[in-house]
């Protein structure tokens, strides 16, 4: 059982972090640590974020989202975990779109209700209702970060009322602790104010997840 302590984001040496399943994950050395929070008991969010030297407005956030996920959410999130590099939706695929795995491996409509308390704030989505958007989601898929499976969702904020198109994110949900009953999810994302300045960082996010170290069960 994973310690509560090691489920809040925390500096373990300079530019590296440690969270929950993350033994260590190295942020870019030239960017700027612009906020942490970390607080106890289990429970109370924990964040990190970083920016760019020429860029506030793009930023890596690390952080834990608090109290655990219900026993049936984990039981679902666990279940897609084990299917890795399959597509859940994509709006560029839509004949594959709302894919959900069922235990024989087969997909089908039930994805969006089944993944909605992992995305937490993301779920306010196209896939759950369409007449309330204040996240459109252009890509959701199950893949792998050195050899962990975890959620991956590419998308952007959008203002619900207007449709104006906000920041675009891309975000990786991880199970923070598989051994418990209940997860407690962690999310490392990769934020921006616009598409230029998004695609400009992909690759940096990218080279910032392949420094993932996972603790060992």
């Amino acid at each position: 059982m994973i310690r509560v302590e090691d489920l809040f984001v925390r500096r373990i040496a300079s530019f590296t972090y440690a969270a929950g399943v993350i033994q260590a994950i190295k942020m870019p050395r030239d960017w700027t640590e612009v906020e942490r929070q970390a607080s106890f008991p289990l429970g109370t969010k924990s964040s990190a974020v970083y920016h760019p030297p020429d860029d506030e407005k793009t930023v890596i956030a690390l952080s834990n989202r608090g109290l655990a996920i219900s026993e049936e959410a984990s039981a679902s999130f666990r279940a897609y975990l084990q299917y890795a590099n399959q597509l859940i939706y994509s709006d560029q695929e839509k004949q594959k779109s709302y894919n959900y795995i069922d235990s024989n491996g087969r997909v089908s409509l039930q994805a969006a209700i089944d993944l909605k308390e992992v995305l937490g704030s993301v779920h306010a989505n196209q896939l759950f209702d369409s007449n309330y958007v204040a996240f459109y989601v252009e890509r959701a898929e199950i893949t792998t970060v050195n050899g962990q499976p975890v959620l991956s969702v590419k998308g952007w904020h959008q203002d619900p009322q207007t449709g104006v198109r906000g920041n675009q994110a891309w975000t990786v949900f991880v199970d923070g602790d598989p051994s418990a009953k209940q997860s407690t999810v962690l999310q490392i994302g990769l934020g921006a104010q616009n598409a230029e300045q998004f695609n400009k960082y992909v690759s940096v996010f990218q080279d910032t997840l392949n420094t993932i170290e996972w603790r060992k069960a």
